[in-house]
């Protein structure tokens, strides 16, 4: 497994005091970019910096990385946000993991599942990318359609005792967010080359 990080603005301070080496000091990242349809993340810029190692905002064919996008189904259409997303990450299709962070049920169960689902088809349509999902491993059973399109899960578990998550309806998982502090902490479920495939254009 390879192990790395999740983070958003609210993890800057510690990166910097910490003089964190975002490229070097982990196997892969996972940036914050957007949530609804109009917020960017403030850091997005200077976290691809760093990890990219240029100003230039190139993808980079060599860091493994990739973006999230926090949802806010409760205010904004599916399609609406994907759009938001892309706008900001969307050139660094092929290189980069995109994830949906999925918390809450506002909708309930059936239209969050439907709503969560045309966000990430819109995102495949759009890419020829199948975006991963984020979610709690006791939410999962929220997702069956998300599952059912063949987007890899990205479960949270926070355990002391690192057993691993439970992931049906999916059969494994892509990545595990083990645990949740200064920085939130994930293993990816494979190698380098693994990694590359769920950054993959698939069609």
């Amino acid at each position: 497994m390879l192990q790395g990080i999740d983070i958003s603005n609210w993890n800057y301070s510690y990166i910097k005091n910490n003089n964190i080496d975002l490229r070097h000091d982990y196997d892969f990242v996972i940036m914050k970019a957007s949530e609804g349809i109009s917020y960017k993340d403030p850091y997005l810029d200077a976290y691809y910096d760093m990890l990219h190692g240029s100003r230039d905002g190139r993808p980079d064919p060599e860091a493994l990385y990739g973006f999230y996008h926090y949802a806010r189904p409760e205010n904004n259409l599916p399609v609406r946000e994907a759009q938001h997303f892309l706008d900001l990450v969307g050139h660094h299709a092929g290189h980069a993991i995109y994830a949906l962070d999925v918390e809450g049920n506002a909708l309930g169960i059936e239209n969050l599942d439907t709503w969560c689902a045309k966000w990430c088809s819109y995102i495949l349509r759009e890419t020829g990318v199948l975006p991963l999902l984020y979610t709690s491993e006791a939410e999962l059973y929220r997702f069956k359609k998300v599952a059912a399109l063949g987007c890899g899960l990205w479960v949270a578990k926070w355990s002391s005792g690192k057993k691993f998550p439970k992931v049906k309806p999916w059969h494994f998982f892509a990545l595990w967010q083990y645990q949740a502090s200064a920085l939130d902490y994930d293993f990816f479920n494979g190698g380098r080359e693994q990694f590359k495939k769920y950054a993959e254009v698939v069609k």
